[in-house]
């Protein structure tokens, strides 16, 4: 619901722009997890037209705290002069 709002928003908050910051961090191979196989463009399109994230459990798991930081660093501060934007980054 957030991405769908800031893409609608024409936000610079985009799939990916986060596909980049993921790949800023390293995460163990053992996990498997594919950041371009999840945040490519036709899987990007994909879940926008859903409206939903597309990835297996342990995929977002591993990725979820690093989102974290993405909203609460990135996005937090880039929409809080938008308050209507905002209240989805939090």
């Amino acid at each position: 619901m957030c991405m769908n709002t800031l893409y609608t928003a024409k936000s610079a908050t985009t799939y990916t722009e986060v596909r980049d910051y993921l790949n800023s961090w390293r995460f163990p191979k053992v996990y498997g997890i594919g950041i371009d196989r999840l945040f490519s463009d036709t899987a990007s399109h994909n879940n926008l037209k859903k409206g939903a994230f597309g990835s297996t459990a342990s995929e977002f798991l591993t990725i979820a705290p690093v989102l974290l930081v993405y909203f609460v660093r990135v996005c937090s501060q880039r929409h809080a002069s938008n308050p209507d934007l905002l209240k989805y980054v939090l």
